[in-house]
């Protein structure tokens, strides 16, 4: 059962992998298995497989493993669409955008001064009682991946691991790269 997004009990919030992976190397993120499943009430276990590797180290790129057993409402258990909303009640799923929209990743030169912002503060004293929140965080530089829907890129690092992803997935004849303001394939 794979899954695109996860809930980081770190940064305290729903990421995907690429996130979870610039997080991890920026030292926001200190352990992988710090991830529940995103489904409701669920608290299954989730680890983010190669988010300590170096890319060229890396057979597959960064994503979610599930361990851990599912709570009988959750939407990944049940094979349904999560029912995540930001803040201001928009869902997610409204905010997809489509394949030929999302094909070219857009590097940014420098990141938003909200990009390392502190983790929310309202986790209990225990993290062993962790109530995730009931919203996903909206930014406007971070997107859920779900089926081509790409986020933007902050560094080279992240670049080159798409580059290899796209190069074994066999779309990089597809894929573009924007960098101030000019697309540039990736081959």
């Amino acid at each position: 059962m794979a899954i695109d997004v996860a809930f980081s009990i770190e940064a305290n919030d729903y990421l995907d992998p690429d996130r979870a992976y610039d997080l991890y190397w920026s030292g926001v993120i200190t352990d992988k298995k710090k991830f529940l499943c995103p489904g409701t009430d669920c608290t299954a276990q989730v680890t983010c497989a190669n988010l300590d590797e170096d890319l060229q180290d890396m057979k597959v790129a960064p994503h979610y493993r599930i361990y851990g057993e599912h709570s009988k409402d959750c939407e990944v258990f049940n094979n349904k669409p999560l029912n995540l909303q930001y803040e201001d009640g928009t869902s997610v799923k409204e905010e997809k955008r489509t394949v030929d929209e999302s094909i070219v990743d857009l590097f940014l030169l420098e990141r938003p001064d909200s990009y390392y912002d502190e983790a929310r503060t309202d986790r209990g004293a225990n993290n062993q009682v962790f109530k995730k929140p009931e919203f996903v965080r909206r930014s406007k530089d971070t997107r859920l991946r779900e089926a081509g829907s790409i986020g933007n890129i902050y560094s080279v690092r992240s670049v080159v691991g798409r580059y290899i992803r796209y190069r074994n997935d066999g779309s990089i004849d597809q894929r573009r790269v924007n960098i101030l303001g000019k697309d540039i394939y990736y081959l």
